[in-house]
């Protein structure tokens, strides 16, 4: 729960900096076989864009869809791996799969091959600011493929996502239609407290699961029957304390990561 906290906490609003990182992450975990690492980092890419700070470039739009497509392909999923790859592609004409991660004969690198993305969708014009997918402004949506779709006004990322090809579009003010919030889903008093009653929550939960593992040791240790007793309900208070630490701080950190999102 704790490197929950520190996934859904890290860079928020998202710069293009951290989800390069978070793309080094991915590739780490791929060439190291540790799927759980990957998937993470594939979980953490989407969360980042749905708070993105600026507009990505169709280059970092090309590698987030390449993480997804690893994950995918490592979870057995290969026809999502493979709609990730042509969402790479399309953004971004020059990618391909690093030879030093993906070598020659490797699967992925005919399932960066196998779909062809080509069929877009038009979606209204907004009424004020600008629309891109995958770093790319206009009005045509991928419609086969995965995308990365921003609402922009005066430089300023009002909403963003990472959609699947049958994802509803992200809101945005169109003539007549206005979106109810922006990307940062909770006023921007609220939003931080939200953070921070989680980081609280989650430092509080840590020290009364310290204070628990340390009455343990000492009832272990001790051979006087009424202190092992007070040690032992001492140790269960603090579990139960650090157990509701965990549930309010998970709620306050859910609360604020996913509000960027609807």
């Amino acid at each position: 729960m704790l490197l929950f906290f520190a996934v859904a906490m890290a860079g928020c609003p998202a710069r293009p900096a951290e989800l390069a990182e978070e793309v080094d992450r991915a590739r780490a975990a791929f060439q190291g076989l540790d799927r759980v690492r990957l998937a993470d980092a594939a979980l953490a890419l989407r969360e980042q864009v749905a708070c993105l700070g600026t507009d990505v470039d169709p280059a970092l739009a090309a590698e987030v869809h390449e993480v997804q497509g690893l994950a995918a392909f490592v979870a057995g999923d290969e026809d999502a791996a493979a709609l990730a790859f042509a969402s790479a592609r399309r953004a971004d004409p020059a990618w391909r799969p690093d030879p030093k991660l993906i070598p020659r004969g490797h699967p992925v690198q005919a399932l960066s091959t196998r779909v062809q993305s080509q069929a877009t969708v038009g979606v209204p014009a907004p009424s004020r600011g600008e629309l891109s997918f995958d770093g790319a402004p206009g009005l045509a949506r991928p419609s086969d493929a995965p995308t990365i779709a921003v609402w922009v006004v005066d430089g300023e990322v009002r909403r963003s996502a990472w959609l699947p090809p049958e994802g509803a579009m992200i809101p945005y003010d169109r003539p007549g239609v206005a979106a109810s919030t922006s990307n940062q889903g909770v006023s921007g008093a609220l939003r931080p407290a939200l953070w921070g009653v989680a980081a609280g929550a989650a430092l509080a939960s840590a020290g009364s699961f310290y204070l628990a593992a340390d009455a343990r040791r000492d009832w272990e240790a001790s051979s006087d029957v009424d202190e092992v007793r007070a040690l032992y309900t001492r140790n269960h208070l603090w579990t139960g304390a650090g157990g509701v630490l965990l549930l309010v701080g998970g709620g306050a950190a859910v609360g604020a990561a996913v509000s960027g999102s609807f």
